[in-house]
Formats: C-alpha cells, structure tokens, sequence
C-alpha cells in the first residue's frame, strides 16, 4: 500500500520556497512522485529548482523550466529524478513518450501541472 500525503501552503517568497524544499528533500526517496499544483505564476518551477538544487548540492546548478522539452532528468547524487511539466499534455500517449507511462518506480518524479494528466 502507498501512503500519501497532501498539502496547500502560500510561502511568502523564494526563499521560504527554498527552505521548505530542502525540508521535503529530506523526506523523498526513488519511487516518491511529487506533484505541484497552482495558477500560472504560482512558483511551481522555482520550488522545483530549488529542490533540484538541494538535491544535487549545487546552487547553481541549471534547472530549466521542462515547459516545452515536457521532462527534464538529472543524475542526482542520491537517485535519477525527472522533472516534467504536463502543462501542454493533451493525450495519455503524450505521457508514455516522456516515460511517464507506467511511472518509473526506481526514480524521483516531480511533475508541475499534473490535474493534466488524463
């Protein structure tokens, strides 16, 4: 059984963005799927660049919005993670294309838009 968890938070800055996802980092492992929600705008992809960031240990590491390349994968130093963005997704096979389809079980996933995924 999985278990999984939910939850809705307004951050005051990046910088709260950052400090919660290096407190996330510290709880994720291969085979998590984490989803962000939220409006155009809403820092899905700087909370996604900065868990990046914390996971590879590199501040400056270049972490791309996956907007039009829809998946993006980085060799972490702890497991492969694959961030995707389905805001453009219109069709399930979409989703096979970008090895999304089945989930990958042995990696970290981090999708942006993901109420777009039939």
């Amino acid at each position: 059984m999985t278990a999984t968890s939910t939850f809705s938070v307004a951050l005051a800055n990046e910088t709260a963005t950052a400090e919660l996802m290096a407190d996330l980092a510290l709880l994720i492992g291969a085979g998590d799927v984490i989803t962000l929600s939220g409006d155009l705008g809403a820092g899905k992809t700087a909370a996604a660049r900065a868990l990046i960031r914390y996971l590879a240990a590199d501040d400056t590491l270049e972490v791309p919005s996956p907007t039009f390349t829809l998946a993006q994968s980085y060799e972490l130093p702890s497991f492969p993670l694959v961030h995707a963005d389905l805001y453009r997704i219109n069709d399930a096979s979409e989703l096979e294309e970008i090895g999304l389809a089945p989930l990958p079980d042995d990696i970290v996933v981090l999708i942006e838009w993901p109420e777009r995924a039939p």
